[in-house]
């Protein structure tokens, strides 16, 4: 399949030499976030080669599972070289991670070629609840273990399945203190905190293991690979620290390495927390919604005083 880019349109097709381009699309468009649930084809077509042929729509969806099911057909005939074709409403205003939609396309001359726009991703954000909120306390830029150590309390503490968090910030570091025990709780960081229903390579991942004082730090390649999503794993290269203080464990985070600079009081950054237990396989979830793929369903870390 070739997808290519030109003057803001969409060419996707099953192409070769002989065939041309005869069809693109303003939208949708490949790793889009709708901001609705309705799913409009906004389609040129090259009149001079198709008109007053037929051209079939499909709107698809695609489980995390793999399974594909069909959820609207239109047939239009080709008569003008802009046309919008409605496939109609999903009827849900949250999707994206490893489900997703795909608008396949068919003109039926001749050659019947055709082609795909996938995947797409739904998060229709004035329609969704509003993101939980993860208090994040501030520091002094010199706050040492013992310190954040005493400011453990409040509602910036958070348990996790079997783990238990504190979150805090100052003007140059996130920080996170962790209290011992076995697993691992990861958290999930999207500092542009566009509520994209993709993960893509900007957002961050770090687990914790704390009861070792090791961390992972990593973030995501994304494909699609035989009509599916696979993300793999990169490294994330930082310049996060940690410290080991008794019973707990600390990672600071420089702000610089989650893809902003110096943060202000009221900051938000898309963030979930992920908890594994001693095997790493039961998973507790914050918020409880939270998507490990899918940063639309995360919530909003929010700096405080």
């Amino acid at each position: 399949m070739m997808r290519l880019l030109l003057s803001g349109l969409v060419i996707a097709g099953f192409c070769s030499l002989n065939t041309g381009q005869i069809v693109s699309f303003n939208s949708p468009s490949p790793w889009l976030t709708q901001r609705n649930d309705e799913i409009v084809v906004k389609a040129h077509f090259d009149t001079a080669q198709i008109y007053q042929q037929t051209a079939v729509m499909t709107l698809y969806r695609t489980s995390e599972n793999g399974s594909r099911r069909r959820l609207a057909t239109r047939t239009v005939t080709i008569d003008d070289y802009t046309q919008e074709i409605s496939l109609g409403n999903v009827g849900t205003h949250l999707l994206g991670g490893k489900d997703f939609l795909s608008v396949n396309w068919l003109i039926k001359d001749s050659v019947e070629r055709k082609g795909a726009i996938i995947p797409i991703a739904i998060a229709a954000l004035p329609e969704l609840p509003a993101p939980d909120t993860l208090a994040v306390k501030k520091v002094g830029d010199d706050a040492g273990a013992d310190k954040l150590i005493a400011k453990l309390s409040g509602n910036n503490v958070y348990t996790i399945g079997e783990q238990h968090a504190g979150l805090f910030w100052n003007y140059r570091q996130f920080i996170l203190v962790v209290k011992k025990s076995p697993g691992l709780l990861t958290f999930a960081v999207d500092g542009k905190n566009g509520k994209y229903a993709f993960l893509s390579y900007p957002d961050r991942f770090l687990s914790v293991f704390s009861d070792t004082d090791s961390i992972y730090a990593y973030h995501h390649k994304r494909a699609m690979q035989h009509d599916t999503i696979a993300y793999s794993e990169a490294a994330w290269l930082n310049e996060i620290s940690t410290e080991s203080q008794g019973d707990y464990f600390i990672v600071r985070v420089p702000f610089y390495d989650m893809g902003f600079m110096k943060p202000f009081t009221g900051r938000q950054w898309g963030f979930a927390l992920f908890a594994g237990d001693a095997e790493n396989k039961a998973q507790s979830v914050h918020p409880a919604n939270a998507g490990y793929y899918n940063p639309a369903s995360w919530g909003n870390a929010v700096a405080f005083e």
